[in-house]
């Protein structure tokens, strides 16, 4: 079981990832690890839809895509909850995943259903697929490792931020816009 303050170093469905519960204290931890900007989030990785949902304040188009779209290769940055926010130091939105990988879907269970979640890199390196090539600095400053190098797809989640009704595309990935803009279609012609 992971603790409030762990950093836990676990394969998710493309890359590894290290992540947190959702507090101050263990997301600082994150940023020194990673030596990550302070100003770049962290995406928060769900173990249900309705995770997701506790996270993000209530928006038609956001809920429709995660139904449709959750678990996967895709991350949904959007308005968040305030009161989950208030946890991080964050303002205004966040991006949330839910991954497809059943040993990380079962670790962000057991950790409350949502960790906060970066690749398990330092800032500026590439991802790594196999737990031989995470850099000895984040392994030797993680508190758990999980290691199963099998189904990672090696390619970072598509990332799309939805404002209001508005699709902009963060990172492109190997879950591709139309998928997204079939979605608004369908929620906007009933």
């Amino acid at each position: 079981m992971i603790n409030e303050t762990d950093v836990i170093l676990f394969p998710t469905d493309t890359v590894y990832g290290i992540g947190v519960k959702p507090n101050k204290e263990a997301l600082n931890k994150l940023y020194e690890i990673k030596k990550r900007d302070r100003n770049k989030k962290i995406v928060a990785l769900v173990s249900s839809k309705e995770k997701a949902y506790e996270i993000l304040e209530e928006n038609t188009l956001v809920y429709n895509i995660i139904d449709k779209c959750f678990p996967g290769e895709l991350t949904i940055i959007s308005k968040a909850n305030v009161n989950f926010l208030e946890k991080l130091g964050y303002s205004d939105d966040i991006g949330v995943r839910m991954p497809s990988n059943d040993i990380a879907l079962k670790i962000i269970e057991d950790a409350g259903g949502i960790l906060m979640t970066s690749s398990a890199n330092l800032s500026g390196e590439n991802a790594a697929i196999r737990l031989e090539d995470v850099s000895s600095q984040i392994i030797n400053n993680v508190d758990i490792v999980i290691k199963n190098d099998n189904g990672l797809s090696g390619t970072s989640s598509s990332i799309y931020k939805i404002i209001e009704n508005e699709i902009f595309e963060v990172r492109k990935g190997n879950f591709k816009i139309d998928n997204i803009e079939k979605i608004k279609e369908e929620t906007f012609e009933k």
